[in-house]
């Protein structure tokens, strides 16, 4: 469980990002959603799933299916007779995904404001490039009184999830009605994807996909393993450079001060996965500093190089008037050659 109140969101979806038919953040009206400079469904995304590859701010590649909810639920238990699933691309095309449930509030199911929450909540944008299945029940309005396990009786007319017994008293228990019709839709979704690493479709697209060191000449990159990946390829400016088994490679050979944008595929016999996010790096120049200037300690502190006491220190160190050399390492002058602190 994780508790964040940076947003001043009052009763609402918090975004990052202006939906059509969205609300400032301090506004609670229809459809709930608000644009408070907070993701929250990133958030969400990445408390339980970890770092994801960065999602996608434009025209979506998936598709937001429905289905039966009947199939699982009984009418009269709060649920209407449609769900909805978004797929993104590689998952309809067999890919082993993962999946999220995505549970909307009281007056935000599909009866109520139609896709607004489907659209705008901002699950769809990180699924789309990360491989996510997001499964959203849909609750919807019930005017009907029932007995509630400590609220007396009411209806429930604003489609709300269970959290007061309508449903009966297991209602925030596995053997409640809505609870079991969810698990009963996540086993489903389940049931039909591939086994990791069984041909049935090509591994998840790579993760955490991170530069881990540069120099002058070469830049090593890292990632996640994808489940049941036997092989990924490296994709350096768009072009292949490497199959490696391993989880890191070093690509090396390339120029000095030179910017290079890497991504990773992950393989196996059924084909090649999405590509991750792109990362950039840049090779070191050919030395670490970008000036450097022999003088004497006395020189050295007329020119501004050097404070009195470092004049002092150096000065003892190497005689006053005897000549050294220092470098200039962004800002910061040292007798260091690779740029490490003045000794």
């Amino acid at each position: 469980m994780k508790y964040d109140n940076t947003s001043t969101a009052v009763h609402t979806f918090p975004t990052d990002f202006d939906g059509s038919g969205d609300n400032a953040c301090n506004i609670s009206t229809s459809p709930y959603i608000s644009n408070c400079h907070f993701d929250g469904a990133g958030a969400a995304l990445q408390w339980i799933h970890g770092p994801l590859n960065a999602r996608n701010g434009g025209t979506l590649g998936g598709s937001l299916v429905r289905f039966d909810q009947t199939e699982f639920i009984a009418a009269g238990h709060g649920m209407d007779a449609a769900g909805w699933l978004y797929v993104p691309t590689h998952c309809a095309a067999g890919q082993q995904c993962r999946l999220h449930v995505a549970l909307h509030g009281c007056l935000q199911g599909y009866a109520s404001i139609g896709a607004e929450f489907l659209n705008n909540a901002g699950y769809n944008r990180w699924a789309d490039t990360n491989d996510i299945i997001v499964l959203y029940p849909q609750a919807v309005a019930d005017n009907s009184v029932h007995a509630t396990a400590a609220s007396g009786s009411l209806p429930n007319p604003n489609g709300c999830w269970d959290w007061i017994g309508w449903y009966g008293a297991d209602f925030d228990q596995k053997t409640g009605v809505q609870a079991k019709a969810i698990v009963a839709m996540v086993d489903r979704i389940l049931a039909g994807q591939p086994p990791a690493g069984s041909g049935g479709g090509v591994p998840p697209t790579p993760t955490q996909v991170t530069v881990t060191g540069t120099t002058s000449d070469s830049i090593t990159l890292g990632w996640s393993a994808s489940a049941g990946a036997t092989g990924y390829n490296v994709y350096r400016d768009d072009g292949r450079v490497q199959s490696t088994i391993a989880t890191s490679f070093t690509d090396g050979g390339l120029a000095p001060a030179t910017t290079h944008s890497y991504s990773v595929s992950a393989l196996d016999a059924a084909g090649e996965s999405g590509r991750s996010a792109a990362v950039s790096a840049t090779t070191a120049s050919t030395v670490p500093y970008s000036q450097k200037v022999s003088a004497s300690a006395l020189g050295h502190y007329l020119a501004g190089r050097i404070t009195v006491a470092q004049y002092l220190q150096l000065g003892q160190e190497y005689g006053y008037l005897a000549s050294f050399t220092l470098y200039l390492c962004g800002s910061t002058w040292t007798n260091s050659p690779s740029c490490g602190p003045l000794h």
